[in-house]
């Protein structure tokens, strides 16, 4: 599980995230000699990685196989069950769906998190708001009946271009999947009227066996399909492990119209220096294989923006900061071309609103030069 700058492993310990740098797979190594034996090798395309692992098997660390809830083969009946929950590992196999049109966005959207300290609606042509926020982790049905309830909860103006991300931490993801998709939760968005919604991001760990990453794969690009069937604008997240899932994932879009638009975060793990260039050079490969046509939804990242913009149609920027600089009294100022944040003066108990539109418009200008 990610949390932060951190990465918690299967014995529940905290470590830094660059220690799994000798578990992320590199194309100039050998695979590992196990894994040319694997039924799976050719969805997978084997993992090689700078430590002495003979298949991806070195990483199920759980002391009990049959209590562990990740996919591997030494838990064979886990491993069929989530193999048959999302019919195969294979991209191919996704039913097809309609072709929806996208909207031009603005180069960058504030996401909202909460009205918390605040009492104003934000002026603001898009904004954001999170998938997980918008449906009861106990039941998994919406918590809101129209755009205007939405609008109130989270204080923008409802004529706003609405923008649901997926991206989040593990546990509403799973939610997501086993309780809100269930309920047709992709069907009750279009209430909102989105001009976007973002696929969830399930996890690909780089210390797990990969079945689990085959698995998750699998979900990003089924709650895809549920999201564009159910008649609403969405974008495939892309998360992807080694070369070969990146290479499954362009296969995937190449063959099909109805993927307009992909989404990806440098969070933790992707957001390390030593390891983000390859997920660049990865994106880049891949908006020039769909011959630019692609829109880009990016979160994180904000360094990138000017070196994948060109290999795409429109390039997005989800601005998380905006918010969460205001909430902690920062304004944002620009210097050199880029953000820096200065302790703002306020009195006890004062609202962040003239704080939030300030950073937000201050960040939608940095984007537009």
């Amino acid at each position: 599980m990610v949390m932060g700058a951190v990465v918690m492993d299967n014995n529940g310990a905290a470590r830094p995230a660059e220690s799994n740098m000798p578990f992320w797979h590199k194309r100039d190594l050998t695979p590992c000699l196990g894994c040319r034996g694997c039924g799976d090798y050719e969805t997978c395309g084997g993992l090689a990685v700078d430590f002495a692992a003979y298949d991806c098997t070195f990483f199920c660390r759980c002391t009990d196989p049959a209590k562990c809830d990740i996919p591997c083969i030494r838990n064979m009946r886990l491993l069929r069950a989530r193999m048959d929950e999302v019919n195969g590992w294979e991209l191919e196999n996704v039913p097809r769906t309609k072709v929806r049109g996208l909207v031009p966005l603005p180069a960058t959207i504030p996401i909202l998190f909460n009205k918390n300290r605040r009492l104003d609606r934000l002026q603001s042509p898009a904004i954001a708001v999170r998938l997980r926020d918008l449906f009861s982790e106990k039941t998994g049905k919406l918590k809101f009946a129209t755009r205007q309830q939405l609008a109130d909860r989270f204080r923008f103006e409802p004529n706003s271009q609405l923008v649901i991300i997926g991206v989040s931490e593990d546990l509403p993801l799973e939610l997501y999947w086993e309780r809100a998709r269930e309920n047709g939760f992709p069907d009750s968005l279009l209430a909102f009227e989105p001009a976007l919604v973002t696929a969830p991001n399930f996890s690909l760990f780089n210390n797990v066996p990969r079945w689990d990453n085959l698995h998750s794969m699998k979900r990003i690009a089924l709650c895809w399909r549920e999201m564009v069937e159910a008649g609403l604008r969405a974008s495939l997240h892309i998360n992807a492990r080694t070369d070969k899932d990146y290479s499954r994932w362009a296969e995937f879009i190449v063959s099909r119209d109805e993927v307009q638009s992909i989404t990806f975060e440098f969070g933790t793990g992707a957001g390390i220096p030593a390891r983000s260039r390859w997920h660049v050079d990865h994106l880049c490969a891949l908006g020039d294989r769909t011959g630019g046509r692609l829109q880009l939804i990016l979160k994180g990242g904000r360094e990138f923006i000017g070196v994948l913009t060109p290999h795409f149609a429109q390039a997005v920027f989800l601005d998380s900061s905006s918010f969460m600089k205001a909430v902690s009294r920062k304004v944002m100022g620009i210097r050199n071309g880029k953000p820096v944040w200065d302790d703002a003066i306020t009195l006890r108990g004062q609202s962040v609103d003239a704080l939030l539109q300030h950073n937000v418009d201050t960040n939608a200008l940095l984007h537009s030069s």
